[in-house]
């Protein structure tokens, strides 16, 4: 039977396997993406029976040729997926800097992507290596690389302009058919010709402007992915003219904290404005108080000192999904009776209103503050009978786990049980005589009826078996059974007294005994501590009490130290009419410049001399900002 055919497709976004194979008459079928999803199943088999192996043969021929034009490939080894793109926020600017565009995040994975699937950009062309110009650059220095220049130094002002000046010819290349997708996601500021704007207008103005007629036509609102569109077009319109335009990386943004107000830059870029901020006479130069306590972050510094005020060593943690999950399960078995205690609550606090239709519990059920807090002062007030008689099953399920984490691998499970009871059995002439001795008894331990059988596992038997077993094989455990004829070599000990027949008997069982001996005794253990729990472990309402409680104690821990975290992020200055310096030179931390500080930064930046285009766009900027509640610095790599 021949192997399967493979057959891949990489286009635009698109990568898809195809595969056949032909039996006889039978045509086979597997198709799929090549970047699986997790969890994702094995792509099912189609089959497809045709007259007979002539005719399977004439479509088989038929749907490979139907593939291949359809632009899939015949391939030997299934190809790796690619590699996921990272889009971040860029800034366009025309050669002639009359023109710009700004992308956030999401806004450039939508858009890019979509020139990926109009096959304009290609997102499978290698990175052109232009590294020789950072050498060039820095041929004579004292750095090795860019990476080692403070970015917010003279030196990289000086370096990185005349790396851009030096690198600029092979930053606009445009030797392929398609344009590059890495032009605009490698952070090395590449030039889109003119050349390639043309390809991208030409590529969507027709789509762009027939929709454009038909939504004036029909008077409908166009979506903001078709804005953006549009947008996208009018800039390439107005950069082809003049000569083409500049991908800027834009690895830092001040966010506003309120109604999403942005402001992007690059390294370059803040260089210049922070240097212009620095000289104002206006900044407090003091620590952060994690820094002074020697943490690594303002988390880690505020999680310890929850700890202290909460008077606890460890951050309380919800319990997992799943168990989370168990306990909504257990209780929707019961959803009248904790409904109807409810409303019991209700009414008993105020009994002049109705509340025969509310509820508190259903399948639906949030896991938020309010709702878990409501809900474990039901469960709290409810008879413990309904939990005991109505969720049995899942308290004895809940001791059996815990007993199986103090006893691992001490329940064993029915298989190996009716193996072992089946090989005691069958030796139960020789257990009986060794228990006889033992005791003193003429007391049969296991029947010896060939028809009869008993389960050694039955507690009230269990200790006394594991006792005959060691007195027939002491010390047995300290042996490890390779094969049935090393193990009666390597074992010496022989029992006495025992005639031809239950000898025969000892050596048969001999090999088994260590097993047998061992999993005996892991399962006496288990079912001990099993029994133990039943007496002392939490009845199966204090088990979904004990859940509640620590998820409310979570999101509480979680809510304060949130709550501190934003204070500790905006607090000020003690010094009237100062910023804190930090706030602008820590980006390890989304510090927020408040209201107050943008308007100190504001008026400092217009009663100074020195002031540029750049400085006085980031001051409109935090105009915006400080009605919005204030702004927050971040860079890209760190968040």
């Amino acid at each position: 039977m021949r192997d399967y055919r493979r057959f891949e497709l990489h286009k635009g976004n698109k990568e898809k396997f195809w595969e056949i194979k032909r039996y006889d008459k039978n045509l086979y079928f597997r198709e799929g993406n090549i970047k699986r999803k997790a969890g994702e199943k094995d792509p099912t088999v189609k089959r497809e029976e045709k007259k007979d192996f002539r005719q399977a043969q004439l479509s088989y021929d038929k749907e490979i040729q139907r593939k291949l034009g359809l632009g899939y490939v015949e391939v030997y080894k299934a190809s790796e997926p690619s590699e996921e793109v990272q889009f971040n926020a860029i800034r366009l600017v025309s050669l002639d800097k009359k023109h710009t565009l700004e992308l956030n995040e999401s806004e450039a994975t939508k858009i890019l992507n979509f020139m990926v699937d109009k096959l304009v950009f290609d997102k499978h062309i290698d990175v052109l290596d232009i590294s020789k110009w950072e050498k060039r650059t820095l041929f004579r220095s004292n750095y090795q690389s860019m990476d080692e220049i403070d970015t917010l130094s003279e030196d990289y002002r000086t370096y990185f302009d005349k790396w851009l000046s030096l690198s600029e010819r092979d930053r606009d290349y445009n030797e392929e058919e398609t344009i590059p997708l890495f032009k605009y996601t490698d952070p090395q500021y590449w030039i889109v010709t003119a050349d390639e704007c043309q390809q991208i207008i030409q590529s969507i103005q027709k789509e762009i402007n027939k929709r454009r007629e038909l939504l004036n036509e029909t008077d409908k609102k166009s979506s903001p992915y078709f804005r953006l569109k549009e947008t996208w077009l009018q800039f390439h319109l107005n950069a082809q003219k003049c000569g083409g335009y500049k991908v800027v990386p834009c690895s830092l943004q001040f966010h506003s904290v309120k109604h999403g107000h942005t402001f992007f830059m690059d390294n370059r870029s803040w260089n210049d404005i922070y240097n212009r901020l620095l000289a104002l006479d206006i900044w407090d130069e003091s620590t952060p108080a994690y820094q002074q306590l020697d943490y690594t972050s303002v988390e880690e510094h505020l999680e310890d000192q929850l700890l202290a005020d909460w008077n606890i060593e460890d951050i309380p943690f919800s319990p997992e999904s799943s168990t989370q999950e168990n306990v909504l399960q257990q209780m929707l078995l019961i959803e009248n009776d904790i409904n109807q205690a409810y409303r019991d609550l209700l009414q008993a606090k105020s009994p002049k209103k109705d509340f025969s239709e509310a509820t508190i519990l259903d399948s639906g059920f949030r896991w938020n503050a309010t709702n878990v807090k409501d809900l474990a002062k039901v469960i709290n007030s409810m008879d413990a009978d309904v939990f005991a008689e109505q969720l049995a099953d899942y308290h004895s399920e809940e001791i059996r786990e815990r007993a199986e984490q103090e006893c691992e691998d001490g329940n064993i499970d029915i298989e190996t049980q009716r193996i072992i009871n089946e090989i005691l059995n069958d030796a139960c002439h020789l257990i009986n005589f060794a228990h006889q001795n033992i005791h003193n008894t003429e007391e049969e331990l296991l029947p010896s009826d060939e028809h009869t059988r008993s389960d050694v596992f039955n507690l009230s038997m269990l200790e006394r078996v594991i006792v005959v077993l060691k007195d027939l094989y002491p010390d047995i455990l300290e042996f490890e059974v390779e094969s049935e004829e090393q193990i009666l070599v390597d074992y010496t000990y022989r029992p006495s007294s025992l005639d031809d027949e239950l000898m025969e008997s000892w050596r048969h069982l001999l090999p088994d005994a260590v097993d047998c001996i061992s999993l005996l005794e892991d399962y006496l253990k288990f079912s001990l501590v099993q029994e133990s729990l039943s007496e002392t472990y939490p009845t199966a309402q204090e088990l979904i009490l004990e859940c509640l409680q620590e998820t409310k104690d979570a999101m509480k821990f979680s809510s304060e130290l949130s709550s501190l975290r934003r204070k500790t992020l905006a607090i000020e200055s003690n010094s009237l009419g100062k910023v804190l310096l930090y706030k602008i030179t820590d980006l390890s931390e989304p510090w927020v410049l408040t209201a107050t500080e943008l308007s100190v930064i504001i008026e400092a930046v217009y009663q100074a001399e020195d002031k540029n285009e750049s400085i006085l766009s980031l001051m409109k900027f935090f105009n915006t900002a400080a009605d919005s509640g204030g702004a927050t610095l971040l860079h890209t790599d760190n968040h």
